[in-house]
């Protein structure tokens, strides 16, 4: 059976982000993965948040949008298993921007 950090340097090395770390590399990041779980519907961040954690889908789909003075909601896209969200704000001062 494998352990959750070798399946977390699996899901780390699919992502381009990290497609050219050496394995020692990807384990130490590896060592501060923390696995999070959120209901349907629930916000996750909002623009402008601070935002320190790189998130990545593992099932389901989490949905983009940016709402408008109005409030109407505007879908950006959605994003998959596999793929990562705040990656510019983990890298740019931890300020989540639009999509």
């Amino acid at each position: 059976m494998d352990s959750p950090k070798s399946n977390y340097i699996r899901t780390l090395r699919r992502l381009r982000l990290f497609t050219d770390l050496s394995d020692v590399e990807l384990a130490q990041i590896a060592e501060g993965v923390s696995r999070l779980y959120f209901e349907e519907g629930t916000l996750i961040f909002r623009e402008g948040d601070v935002c320190r954690e790189l998130l990545i889908v593992e099932e389901g789909t989490v949905k983009i949008v940016k709402s408008a003075l109005s409030g109407r909601q505007q879908r950006l896209g959605i994003e998959r298993k596999g793929s990562s969200l705040a990656e510019v704000a983990v890298f740019d001062a931890g300020v989540a921007s639009h999509y």
